[in-house]
């Protein structure tokens, strides 16, 4: 009779199934979370260079231009002109057409203003730092 039990299936165990702990899961949960981030730049870049008007490896090196001119000087894009590969208006400082390129000093006098102390410029933007007072 034991044999007739075996063949139909009720002798057999079933495997041994643990219970994993919590801290397995999560930790998948946060790996499978942080790969979003990571597959959305990958489409983005990819939809970037499929549609660029650029070849696929300078359409790359245009976009890695536009993330400063530290970057477009490491792939050899510094100084590109308006209209070229590379050039893009956030890295033309001084807005003469030319990424990356040599600020150039300005012309005539400078503007002083009333009451102001030392001034200097990042980005096209001026900064003003009012002299300390009681002296």
């Amino acid at each position: 009779m034991r044999h007739d039990l075996q063949k139909h299936g009720q002798g057999k165990t079933r495997p041994d199934r643990r219970r994993r702990g919590v801290l397995p899961y999560l930790a998948f949960v946060i790996v499978k979370l942080a790969m979003i981030p990571v597959v959305a730049l990958g489409v983005a870049v990819s939809v970037y260079i499929r549609t660029s008007p650029y070849p696929p490896t300078e359409a790359l090196m245009h976009l890695v231009a536009r993330a400063g001119c530290p970057a477009a000087v490491a792939i050899g894009l510094a100084g590109a002109r308006k209209g070229e590969l590379g050039y893009h208006a956030r890295n033309d400082i001084d807005g003469n057409g030319i990424a990356c390129g040599r600020a150039t000093p300005p012309q005539g006098p400078a503007l002083v203003l009333p009451g102001a102390g030392q001034s200097r410029t990042v980005g096209g933007a001026k900064f003003i730092q009012a002299k300390p007072s009681g002296g």
